[in-house]
């Protein structure tokens, strides 16, 4: 694992689709997370057996977790610089 700027949570929870899908995460520049997001959109809307195929429920979840708190860090700093304009 050579992106040292993923989150160690998500190293940990998703190691084995890190060595699977995501070229080993000896890719940087966060294209390491962006492969997981990209497993966990592929496996939504499916069966739990069939997503398991994909991404573990552990892994799943983590990057589910992370990319919530993206979107709420995202929508803060919008509101923070519409509050400056207005």
């Amino acid at each position: 694992m050579e992106d040292y700027s993923i989150n160690p949570e998500i190293v940990a929870k998703c190691d084995v689709e890190i060595q699977k899908h995501c070229n080993k995460g000896t890719v940087k520049e966060g294209k390491t997370i962006d492969c997981l997001m990209d497993l966990a959109e592929e496996s939504e809307g499916k069966e739990n057996e069939e997503r398991k195929d994909i991404i573990r429920p552990q892994c799943f979840r983590a990057v589910s977790y992370k990319k919530r708190e993206a979107i709420k860090m995202l929508f803060f700093a919008i509101m923070f610089k519409l509050s400056l304009i207005f």
